[in-house]
């Protein structure tokens, strides 16, 4: 494979299998979380592993926040 110089950007196909990969990754890690005490090694490193994905994901998709969970609304608010 062709070195394509250090401004290109990875094909549509590679972004989407990267995003898939980091979106498991960080569902593994808050497993972690939920499974191991605050105060220990392993739950600080897959802090920081989650910090590393949704940095990622800012510089990917623009969107640090991609990952986590969103609000859903049943539209319950206020109407015109």
């Amino acid at each position: 494979m062709r070195y394509k110089g250090r401004h290109s950007q990875p094909s549509q196909a590679t972004q989407e299998k990267a995003v898939a990969a980091l979106g498991a990754c960080r569902q593994a890690m808050i497993e972690i979380h939920c499974s191991t005490p605050p105060t220990g090694v392993l739950y600080a490193a897959a802090s920081e592993v989650m910090e590393a994905i949704d940095m990622l994901a800012g510089v990917m998709l623009g969107d640090r926040r991609h990952f986590h969970a969103k609000h859903h609304s049943a539209g319950g608010g206020p109407s015109a």
